[in-house]
């Protein structure tokens, strides 16, 4: 990691220091509030009042707000970052200059990855939209060889091929923002059986192990054959899209985008997004459209 560019990132994410930050707020305040009826604590919204008497018989009040802290140490942090990669992106060696461009790139996947994987994070939706700013300003800023134009206020970016990443399902332990890995799979296993053996709606040759992937949240390799019709598979997504998520998001973005790269129709060829967003149907005069809504409820 490139500490003087994301080390803040790195300790609040990477060492686990929002967590353990977090964890610490809710348990000094939690027994405070118990023990002393001037102190107001909302674990949900992470906000503690204090309201304290003086010799004058007069009341101050004093909050402390965790997300907001957090908010401000993020901006602040953001600033920083880009002030240390615009000095190295613009400064020394080209193949210096690349190989930290690379690098930075490289940091902030594995930062993101890191957010998206862990539930808590979705709380602080600001942490996953510094970590985009991070990687659109280095590839707006990134390295020219010498002699190259740069076109001042056009981003300038080598050519990479996009990966569309598949949905995202987790089941979590109870009380808790770890995974339930074994829960995870077992419910993704009886849906695929559900779908495959008794609607035939996938392809009878697809694995079990291609039907996680897509929901996976990873780069998607292998489409999952889809053997029913279009309007088949627009309800079937709308029945489990509420129990999807993708990273700092509260909703699911461009979930029709997201299933045309998911699955592919009866012939193997692609899904266009259009004829995905408008099946023309309702799920009440779609075939097997009830015991679709019913196999959808296997994921929790």
């Amino acid at each position: 990691m490139h500490k003087s560019a994301l080390k803040y990132f790195v300790r609040l994410i990477k060492l686990g220091d929002l967590i353990e930050r977090r964890n610490a707020f809710h348990l000094e305040y939690s027994i405070l509030a118990r023990i002393d009826s001037e102190v107001a604590y909302d674990a949900e919204s992470e906000y503690v009042e204090i309201v304290r008497e003086t010799d004058d018989f007069k009341f101050i009040s004093t909050g402390v707000d965790f997300r907001k802290t957090i908010r401000t140490e993020i901006a602040r942090a953001l600033k920083r970052a880009k002030f240390v990669i615009y000095k190295r992106l613009t400064s020394g060696p080209f193949a210096e200059q690349d190989a930290f461009c690379q690098q930075v790139m490289r940091d902030v996947d594995e930062l993101t990855g890191i957010v998206d994987e862990q539930l808590v994070y979705a709380k602080y939706p600001y942490i996953a939209d510094a970590l985009r700013d991070i990687r659109g300003f280095v590839a707006t800023h990134q390295p020219l060889p010498l002699g190259s134009p740069r076109v001042t206020g056009v981003p300038v970016t080598k050519p990479v091929i996009e990966q569309v990443t598949s949905f995202r399902y987790r089941c979590y332990k109870e009380g808790s923002f770890n995974e339930d890995k074994a829960l995870t799979r077992r419910l993704l296993g009886d849906l695929f059986v559900e779908l495959k053996d008794n609607l035939e709606l996938i392809a009878p040759d697809t694995g079990i192990e291609e039907f996680r992937a897509i929901f996976s949240g990873k780069a998607i390799t292998k489409r999952v054959r889809w053997m029913g019709i279009n309007s088949q598979l627009y309800h079937f997504i709308q029945a489990i899209s509420p129990k999807l998520f993708a990273g700092g998001q509260k909703k699911l973005q461009n979930k029709w985008a997201t299933t045309a790269a998911c699955f592919v129709n009866r012939e193997g060829e692609a899904f266009m997004v259009k004829q995905l967003q408008n099946p023309g149907s309702s799920k009440e005069k779609v075939h097997k459209g009830r015991e679709i809504e019913e196999v959808a409820k296997i994921l929790r």
